[in-house]
């Protein structure tokens, strides 16, 4: 495996986090009329926003030491899809229990 930078590391980190966060907030503004939808997803919305954060502090370096950044990076990628999970079952459960009308 390639070394990968902290910098660079941290920067991929953000990008995924901040590009999940925009996907999360697209949910709460489709299902805006769902009023049980904007509690349910701020669970994955705050998540989200955590791995940002997280992409921020890797970036500066002092977290995780340079030989281990690539790991890193494959754990924030599993929790990405563990937090894409918990909203796809978010979203399910809304369009099962609560249809959108439209």
């Amino acid at each position: 495996m390639h070394r990968i930078s902290a910098r660079t590391g941290g920067a991929i980190t953000v990008a995924l986090g901040v590009a999940l966060a925009a996907f999360l907030a697209y949910h709460v503004y489709v299902f805006r009329d769902v009023a049980m939808h904007a509690g349910l997803e701020a669970v994955p919305l705050v998540a989200s926003l955590a791995v940002v954060i997280a992409g921020v502090v890797i970036a500066r370096g002092n977290v995780v030491p340079e030989p281990f950044v690539g790991r890193t990076l494959l754990w924030m990628a599993a929790g990405i899809v563990a937090i894409g999970g918990m909203n796809t079952w978010i979203v399910a459960e809304i369009r099962l229990f609560a249809p959108v009308n439209g």
